[in-house]
């Protein structure tokens, strides 16, 4: 059921939970002995010129993202241009943020592309596998530093390598499910009805486009090369941030640590507010940090996401139409 000049109950239901959720971690966490005058202190002594390094490199990431995209689409015989591409990531990074959904971003970015593609499931598969390949790499940067470091957080909390080994079992049942008709068959056992038909059509559009890329061949592996250049800088990025907040943490544990946050972000909350600093505080506690640095760590993250979303918004005012840049280009 839908309102006639307002968005759905559903929407409003789910935008209440996540609020729910933001606002009851940060009541926790501010009520569990934080001192805020000690995280005024960290903040304020936080080292400028490293931090803006940080946001630099969450920007250099964006054009990386952006030239992996378009390595991808070429295998699916579309050329968009670097700069449409890089303008609709820009955009998405603004839905992302200031919207009350985490996939606002994905949404936007198809549909910017389905001007070039001329069709859903070419659109959605490509955004989709871009997150995907950039998780395989996240598992795999988790898996080897838990294998070959002694890091005590995997030990004290057995929860996180449960979660890894769950994430990768995740990515293996994908890759089956594209691979060898499985998806197909689940679908087809499921009661007919207008749900599961929709589910079929698009799963069937979705496996036509993702299955390309997901081939063992040159598209994946570009796409692997590609997500591994940009988990690297990722990784390196809030390395660099917890250098900034004076965080004594090895590097290498943070080829952990970070595919554990970012993978904790995709809860639902706010912005991933709330759940980025408890998060913080568990992970980071295991190396002697209070928990005012590591509230401090996630501040200064969601900081660097709202100055990135904020460009993003000023690129969506600016911006030519998606429809207008395509026709220009076939012109």
């Amino acid at each position: 059921m839908t309102t006639e000049n307002g968005p759905r109950p559903g929407k409003l239901a789910g935008f209440g939970v996540r609020a729910f959720i933001s606002i009851g971690l940060l009541a926790i966490i501010a009520g569990t002995s934080l001192e805020f005058d000690q995280l005024w202190h960290v903040l304020a002594s936080a080292s400028a010129p490293l931090l803006l390094l940080a946001l630099a490199m969450r920007l250099g990431g964006i054009l990386i993202s952006a030239a992996r995209w378009r390595a991808m689409l070429r295998f699916q015989g579309l050329r968009p241009p670097i700069r449409f591409l890089l303008d609709s990531y820009m955009v998405g990074a603004f839905f992302n943020t200031f919207m009350p959904t985490s996939f606002g971003g994905d949404v936007m970015r198809v549909m910017d592309l389905q001007h070039w593609s001329r069709s859903v499931g070419r659109s959605v598969s490509s955004v989709f596998m871009e997150r995907v390949l950039g998780i395989v790499i996240l598992v795999i940067f988790a898996v080897v530093a838990m294998v070959s470091f002694p890091l005590s957080i995997a030990q004290e909390v057995p929860a996180v390598p449960v979660g890894i080994a769950c994430a990768a079992g995740g990515l293996v049942g994908l890759f089956i499910a594209v691979h060898t008709g499985l998806g197909d068959e689940i679908l087809e056992r499921l009661p007919r009805n207008r749900i599961t038909e929709k589910l079929a059509r698009g799963w069937g559009n979705f496996r036509e486009g993702a299955g390309q890329l997901m081939r063992p061949g040159p598209a994946l592996g570009i796409g692997l090369g590609y997500s591994l250049l940009l988990q690297l800088n990722v990784v390196v990025h809030y390395w660099i941030i917890g250098m900034g907040l004076g965080l004594d943490i090895p590097m290498v544990d943070y080829f952990f640590l970070i595919p554990i946050l970012i993978f904790a972000l995709m809860l639902p909350a706010i912005n991933g507010v709330g759940v980025r600093e408890a998060t913080a505080i568990l992970l980071f506690s295991a190396y002697g940090v209070p928990a005012e640095a590591a509230v401090a760590f996630g501040l200064v993250d969601l900081g660097l996401t709202l100055v990135t979303g904020a460009i993003g918004g000023c690129r969506f005012v600016l911006r030519r139409s998606p429809g207008a840049v395509v026709q220009d280009a076939s012109t």
